[in-house]
């Protein structure tokens, strides 16, 4: 029998399929100050493997776009400045621009100033082949502040391609002479939110986004079936590990305490609780699956089901939002 899960409203997300480029990596946009730049290399997207949607349900098509909260987005912390779309932002003596390309329809360039007026550091988007047409990516700041603790600030940045089924990547540019970037995430699907946070010790921030995952699910098997819309988004913090900003998530447990903390809490203000996937991905991040499996997920059958996916499951977690996990069963 197969069956179908869905999660609670705040966690879902439409995700499409996206084009992830050629499989190398491209090289970020301008990082220096641009006196000549270099034209950008093109990137040609591919269709998704079948692994990835075999599980999807086709009904769902709809372009990735973020879930706002009811409350709308959180303010950042104090320290740091949200990247303003029609005006320019003032970042620690730096101005901030978000700048329409000259002779394209709405895709924008990033450029930042230094006292007057003199060029800091700019970037436009890559270009990228769709069919036999050459298009450019749209790039806008998301936000400036010191995440590093250097004194420098750092700019926050997003590109996407164009389109329905487009994909995102976010960048973390230090501003200094010359500028060095310090992160190039090609997430994929889903236009969520990133945003600093600070969790432990040190001076330095971390950078925490969320990504669409699909668990290894064999429907056929009588795994569970994930629509389109109801893929889990699991978060995606990025700590700063020498000069660049890596992938760390499961080495911050307190993320996934809290993601289940409020499952549970939403859980208990409804007699219908769809937070299965959510519960138990959350779980096999804090490593205790095993002990809280029965009162987390009390369905015996999909209880099994979610048992035999567990090691999968929990090594396609470390390598989709990574860090030192404690293991699926060892609490």
């Amino acid at each position: 029998m197969r069956r179908f899960v869905f999660l609670p409203v705040a966690s879902l997300a439409w995700a499409a399929a996206c084009s992830q480029g050629t499989g190398q990596s491209p090289p970020s946009p301008a990082v220096t100050p641009p006196v000549s730049a270099a034209p950008t290399p093109e990137v040609t997207p591919v269709a998704p493997s079948a692994s990835v949607s075999a599980s999807a349900s086709a009904s769902a098509s709809a372009p990735p776009v973020a879930m706002p909260s009811p409350q709308g987005p959180e303010p950042l912390p104090a320290g740091f400045v949200k990247v303003e779309e029609s005006d320019a932002t003032m970042c620690d003596g730096l101005k901030v621009e978000v700048l329409k390309e000259p002779g394209l329809s709405f895709e924008r360039f990033v450029r930042v100033s230094g006292p007057g007026g003199s060029r800091v550091y700019e970037a436009h988007g890559r270009k990228y082949k769709l069919d036999k047409e050459t298009l450019q990516m749209d790039l806008w700041g998301e936000f400036c502040g010191d995440l590093t603790g250097d004194g420098v600030p750092e700019l926050v940045m997003t590109e996407r391609t164009i389109g329905a089924h487009c994909c995102y990547t976010h960048y973390v540019v230090s501003l200094t002479t010359p500028s060095k970037r310090l992160l190039m995430w090609e997430k994929g699907d889903a236009g969520t939110e990133i945003v600093p946070v600070k969790y432990g010790k040190g001076k330095a921030w971390q950078v925490e986004g969320s990504v669409v995952f699909w668990p290894p699910f064999d429907t056929e098997a009588g795994d569970p079936v994930l629509s389109y819309a109801g893929a889990p988004m699991l978060p995606v913090v990025f700590s700063l590990v020498g000069d660049e900003y890596r992938k760390m998530t499961l080495s911050f447990p307190e993320v996934f305490q809290k993601r289940r903390e409020e499952t549970l809490a939403s859980c208990k203000q409804t007699p219908i609780c769809f937070g299965d996937i959510s519960l138990w991905l959350d779980s096999l991040a804090l490593g205790d699956w095993n002990a809280r499996k029965v009162e987390l997920v009390p369905e015996v059958e999909l209880r099994e089901r979610l048992d035999i996916r567990a090691a999968q499951t929990f090594a396609r977690m470390k390598s989709a939002i990574g860090g030192v996990p404690p293991g699926p069963g060892k609490k």
